[in-house]
């Protein structure tokens, strides 16, 4: 949400434009989790690596790769719904893939 203005149209908000919602997702959950007392660290450091993996592939801006084995199910997960929505996006414009 701090990524996007969204008025008559919907832009980058500046925080969106300088940082990125890998920056400030990371930002997000460490203010929650700084809320909640005696948060186990691992965990805090495995939930903010799976917003780091966010985009895969270092050749598509994500800072690292997945490193633990929820963090490659999760990658996986994601290829797999890009390419349901490959699929979908082409059958409703009756395009074969």
């Amino acid at each position: 949400m701090e990524e996007y203005r969204c008025r008559s149209t919907i832009d980058f908000a500046d925080a969106g434009r300088l940082s990125g919602h890998i920056v400030l997702g990371i930002g997000l959950v460490e203010r929650y989790i700084s809320q909640i007392p005696d948060f186990p660290e691992v965990l805090r450091k495995k939930l903010l690596h799976l917003i780091v993996i966010n985009h895969r592939e270092y050749e598509w801006q994500s800072l690292k790769r997945p490193e633990f084995l929820e963090a490659a199910i999760l990658h996986q997960l994601d290829m797999l719904d890009v390419m349901v929505e490959m699929f979908t996006s082409a059958e409703g414009e009756g395009r074969e893939m």
